[in-house]
């Protein structure tokens, strides 16, 4: 069940994810750049800020269900 607070979570996770993805993307495109690799860099950037962002959304959501579970044996 989501909680008052667990909207802010939420929405935090979301931007963080969508930040990760924007660091991948331009520091890929920096890296095309400087190593003249176009767009080897980008994909690979964009891949690792993708895997990243769902890495911390699934420890997170775990997080939170460990949380929720702790609450309710209570």
């Amino acid at each position: 069940m989501i909680k008052k607070g667990d909207h802010i979570l939420i929405t935090g996770l979301g931007l963080e994810f969508a930040l990760i993805m924007c660091a991948g993307y331009f520091g890929g495109r920096w890296l095309d750049r400087y190593f003249d690799s176009s767009p080897l860099m980008l994909l690979i950037c964009c891949a690792l800020a993708f895997g990243l962002g769902v890495y911390i959304l699934i420890k997170t959501a775990n997080n939170l269900a460990k949380r929720e579970a702790a609450q309710t044996k209570k």
